[in-house]
Parts: C-alpha cells; structure tokens; sequence
C-alpha cells in the first residue's frame, strides 16, 4: 500500500507533536522546517488535522499545534 505525500506529512506531524512535552506547542514555521517542506504546503496538512480534532492550534504570539488526543488513540 503507498499512502500519499500528504497522509505520510500529517502522520509525521502527528509524531512529531507526540514528542513535544506537556502542555508545549509548535510552530508551523518549525514543523515545515523540520519535515523540510513549504509553511504554506503544511499548513493544508494541519488546517485538516485541526479540521478532524486531531490537533489542537492555539493563536498569538505563543500560538502553535499540539495534540488533541494520545497518539495512542488516533486511528485512521
């Protein structure tokens, strides 16, 4: 089975806000440097995330993405 691109990035993004300490955000800017891909490719990836209640986003200055749920219970 080959998943595409954006599935194989929002899987990723969802492991990498796994690994954030409690109550800790990321960036878009950094999660697209990280997974070395565009901000703005990334975030369509997030906005769906977001979109689904995977991902929790917070605005302002200390703005950023954490997950709504334990990675542990996200299924696709």
């Amino acid at each position: 089975m080959k998943l595409s691109t954006g599935w194989e990035q929002a899987i990723y993004v969802l492991l990498i806000l796994n690994q954030l300490p409690h109550q800790s955000v990321m960036t878009s800017t950094a999660l697209s440097k990280r997974l070395k891909v565009s901000d703005s490719y990334l975030k369509k990836i997030v906005k769906a995330l977001v979109k689904e209640n995977l991902v929790y986003s917070t605005t302002g200055k200390n703005g950023g993405f954490t997950l709504r749920k334990k990675l542990k219970d996200i299924t696709f």
